[in-house]
């Protein structure tokens, strides 16, 4: 069974995840409500303080948006350029601890991103056809020896 975050943990979540999923003219598309679904089942597969930790971290940088701005604002509140120009500074901290709370926020975006169905055919990646394909040849070429 797969927990579900808490609300406030997936909206941090989908704020970053608008910054940081793939965008081209190949994947207009919008998956952020997708991308919470598959971070939910990655995050279920780690130890829990694991969670503990990046939820804590979230909610620091969502606070921490308003010292860095200079005014009463959180990470969830910016508009889509703002958060893209944080996320930019923040990946290119000095600051190793707060590099690698981005690089995982990444990894989860691009994991999630590249694993649905909508990426993967607009990808022309189409693993069953693959799949078929080879066995058919497998088949075909080793046959005989498999009978035996």
């Amino acid at each position: 069974m797969i927990p579900v975050l808490p609300s406030l943990l997936r909206a941090l979540l989908r704020s970053f995840f608008e910054v940081l999923q793939p965008r081209s003219e190949v994947f207009p598309f919008s998956l952020e409500d997708e991308l919470l679904v598959s971070s939910e089942r990655y995050l279920a597969n780690f130890p829990r303080f694991f969670t503990w930790g990046l939820t804590l971290a979230l909610l620091g940088l969502n606070i921490a948006t308003s010292a860095l701005l200079l005014r009463p604002v959180t990470f969830r509140g910016l508009p889509l350029s703002e958060r893209e120009a944080l996320c930019q500074r923040w990946s290119a901290s000095r600051f190793m601890p707060l590099r690698e709370v981005m690089r995982l926020l990444k990894i989860l975006a691009v994991m999630g991103f590249y694993e649905h169905p909508r990426v993967m055919e607009a990808m022309g990646y189409r693993p069953d056809e693959w799949i078929a394909e080879v066995s058919r040849r497998r088949l075909e070429t080793y046959g005989e020896e498999i009978d035996r």
